[in-house]
């Protein structure tokens, strides 16, 4: 099965990171439960620039990257997307949560 790998997006900048990504959590279990291969990145807790998102998001290797986040994060899910598509050419991304 092709790996599947999912983001969690930082959420406001000049803050620490200060919960828990429940609603990704239960997607990877959902996703655990097939067998298929699964990698998260929290990115809200290293907060990474996109170029340096985009050599991690390499290094996963993934064929769908998935990409949580609200509206107001809008801006920096779209950079991540991009990113995800230059690391991994041919990968489908998926855009979900309250975007």
């Amino acid at each position: 099965m092709e790996k599947l790998t999912l983001i969690n997006t930082p959420v406001r900048l000049s803050s620490d990171a200060s919960f828990f990504p429940v609603g990704l959590a239960y997607v990877a279990t959902a996703v655990d439960q097939t067998g298929r291969p699964l990698e998260i990145l929290d990115f809200n807790l290293d907060r990474p620039s996109p170029e340096a998102a985009a050599v991690r998001i390499a290094k996963t290797k993934a064929r769908y990257v998935g990409i949580t986040g609200m509206a107001i994060q809008f801006g920096l899910i779209r950079r991540y997307a991009e990113a995800a598509k230059r690391a991994l050419p041919g990968c489908t991304v998926v855009v979900g949560g309250r975007v």
